[in-house]
């Protein structure tokens, strides 16, 4: 897996699709859901936070790496731990770690990944979307059986306000990707965050992921984005309708432009209509 730095200010060039959704509960007594509407933010979920046990968590293959390849992990590990050391005093420490065998201690090891994960978790935040809006799934597992609300993005501006550092379809596999102890850093952490087991793919999903080197906490995991990065509301098919003025008050109130649309189910399929204001 290659993974290429890109300029958030530059996208143009970028193949991304134009509008991606985020489905969300209104009045079921989640403010994070709420406000999405009403405060124009979104949460960078905790990697931990996820059903899929594997989401984000691929195990590191570390029986795959021969005795050289172990001597370099030492070093690789040890440089990140001990920025000021010199390149003699790193060397001379992993030869010390590399002869204590740590690879096969059992539970040396468990405390190491747990670590490992604990510090990605604090850093990493994940915003999960859809590609579609008539995902009937979606709308019945994070909509509450179609009376929420589903949001369509602008991707790029979206992708812009939140600062990402990663982002794009995930990667359905029958099997997930293998990952060496030494692959690149990046390199890992895009495998573990793009690639789910085929069961999940039924969420269409399309994801992006920031990561914050001071520890993301909750408070700087909200994102605020723009008024113009809204393009759709999407009622869910079964939404209150008595709630319909307040969305309406409320995309007025803060000058939004985006356009509301009911869903409703036709032939079995479902569909939008929109409701103009």
């Amino acid at each position: 897996m290659k993974v290429t730095a890109v300029d958030l200010d530059n996208l143009d060039n970028i193949h991304m699709p134009q509008v991606t959704y985020k489905y969300r509960t209104w009045k079921s007594g989640s403010s994070h859901n709420d406000n999405v509407l009403l405060r124009n933010q979104l949460f960078m979920a905790y990697p931990n936070d996820f059903e899929d046990e594997l989401d984000c968590k691929i195990p590191t293959s570390y029986n795959l790496m021969n005795e050289d390849e172990k001597l370099e992990w030492c070093e690789r590990i040890l440089r990140r731990t001990f920025t000021r050391y010199s390149n003699e005093a790193i060397k001379r420490e992993a030869q010390h770690y590399f002869k204590l065998d740590r690879f096969n201690d059992e539970a040396w090891m468990k405390r190491f990944e747990a670590d490992e994960w604990e510090l990605y978790n604090m850093k990493a935040g994940v915003l999960s979307l859809c590609l579609s809006p008539f995902n009937e799934h979606m709308w019945e597992k994070y909509s509450l059986q179609h009376t929420g609300i589903c949001y369509g993005f602008n991707t790029k501006k979206l992708l812009t306000s939140i600062g990402a550092s990663g982002w794009g379809n995930i990667d359905y596999c029958k099997e997930l990707p293998v990952i060496h102890p030494n692959d690149d850093v990046m390199e890992q952490a895009t495998a573990r965050a793009f690639h789910k087991l085929e069961r999940w793919s039924i969420e269409e999903e399309y994801r992006i992921r920031t990561f914050d080197e001071a520890n993301a906490d909750v408070k700087n995991r909200i994102i605020t984005f723009p008024n113009d990065a809204l393009e759709f509301v999407i009622l869910g098919k079964d939404f209150n309708n008595n709630e319909l003025p307040e969305v309406i008050d409320i995309l007025i109130k803060k000058g939004a432009t985006a356009r509301i649309y009911q869903c409703a189910k036709m032939s079995g399929e479902l569909t939008v209509q929109i409701i103009n204001y």
